[in-house]
């Protein structure tokens, strides 16, 4: 019985194809990241590979949940091995594996991260599309995931398109990506189709408080802002988050009340602008703050408030930003300012822009999609 915590539905709809002998051979999983297909996939592949004339083999399922099943085979984005001085091009990829599996196992919710870029590799494709067509090792399946499929380049979609339209028997192929439209539609229209929803509030918290032992005010926060990705709340948990919180409302408090290039003078000292991931956070963390300051200037419920336990701080800020149309239009400015950070332009002139409009309340700027 498969059984998918993070999306039930998930584990019904395999369920009830697997017990009516339904089962396709291809299948996309597809939806935001942290949505929790990578938790489904391993799933599917432990209930498929653990059955064995019926019966149930707990060691092959195990197996399976570890990503050592002779009949498992994955396909993820590596950079391409390169000989490193004594040592040669095939053992830098075993390494390439080793980190992914032990990543995998360690932090399952979490992508896994190389220093250089990483794509699904030719060679890759072509070794998993030789190995599908091998009789299974042990049982009567051979089961492939590929991980962020969206990064394999268009040659491999079309190496990949053959195995897809000419499957071996009892084989399944489950593409996961987080990006549906980079999908190539001769992909998408031969595989079965398989959305994936945001994973619900309650999960999430119910993970940060029963698994990692936070207290409902902050699981509540951090639910907040992983919005339906699990990946991104676990995320914020092995960050300095609440530190990074705590610097980031004295940072807003002293824009508000001091001149800006004092205020600038400050920031750059505290935060680093080429630190990508510190920034998103900063700007997400403030955009918390005029969101909960909107509801206390426009009258709205204080259930509603993200920052409870900020409310003292909250107040103060309220105070400077004065009005409830100051507030949205400083909440449209983080918005922008995120935007633009998506497009990879300079950091430095947008945020000290950003935080000149928020200062004097005015209205963001357009951006063009």
């Amino acid at each position: 019985m498969i059984e998918t915590a993070i999306q039930p539905r998930i584990g019904e709809i395999f369920n009830r194809l697997i017990e009516n002998n339904r089962l396709a051979s291809s299948y996309l999983f597809y939806g935001p990241p942290g949505s929790g297909k990578w938790q489904a996939a391993v799933e599917i592949a432990a209930e498929i590979l653990s059955r064995k004339n019926s019966a149930y083999d707990e060691s092959a399922a195990m197996r399976v949940r570890k990503l050592v099943h002779p009949d498992l085979m994955i396909v993820f984005p590596m950079p391409m091995p390169k000989k490193i001085k004594e040592k040669p091009a095939e053992k830098v990829k075993e390494e390439y594996i080793e980190h992914f599996i032990r990543s995998k196992i360690a932090e399952p919710y979490l992508p896994v991260e190389f220093e250089q870029v990483s794509n699904i590799l030719v060679q890759n494709v072509k070794a998993f599309q030789k190995n599908l067509y091998k009789y299974p090792v042990e049982g009567k399946y051979r089961v492939g995931i590929f991980e962020k499929a969206e990064t394999m380049p268009r040659n491999s979609f079309d190496i990949l398109l053959k195995t897809i339209e000419e499957p071996p028997p009892n084989s399944l192929l489950m593409l996961l990506t987080d990006n549906f439209d980079r999908m190539p539609e001769t992909i998408r229209s031969r595989c079965q189709k398989i959305r994936f929803k945001r994973v619900s509030p309650d999960f999430i918290k119910d993970y940060l408080v029963r698994g990692r032992d936070l207290d409902e005010t902050r699981a509540d926060l951090v639910t907040s802002l992983a919005s339906g990705s699990i990946s991104r709340a676990e995320q914020l948990m092995q960050s300095d988050f609440f530190e990074e919180r705590d610097t980031a409302i004295m940072l807003l408090g002293y824009l508000l009340s001091h001149p800006l290039q004092s205020f600038w003078m400050e920031f750059l000292g505290l935060v680093n602008l080429r630190d990508k991931a510190r920034l998103e956070n900063l700007l997400t963390i403030w955009q918390t703050f005029y969101h909960d300051i909107a509801i206390l200037l426009g009258e709205g419920e204080e259930a509603h408030i993200i920052n409870k336990d900020q409310l003292k701080a909250l107040r103060k800020l309220a105070g400077r930003v004065r009005e409830f149309e100051n507030a949205r239009m400083g909440l449209g400015n983080l918005l922008a300012m995120q935007k633009l950070g998506y497009r990879n332009i300079n950091p430095v002139p947008a945020m000290f822009e950003t935080a000149q409009r928020l200062k004097s309340h005015q209205p963001p700027i357009e951006i063009r999609d």
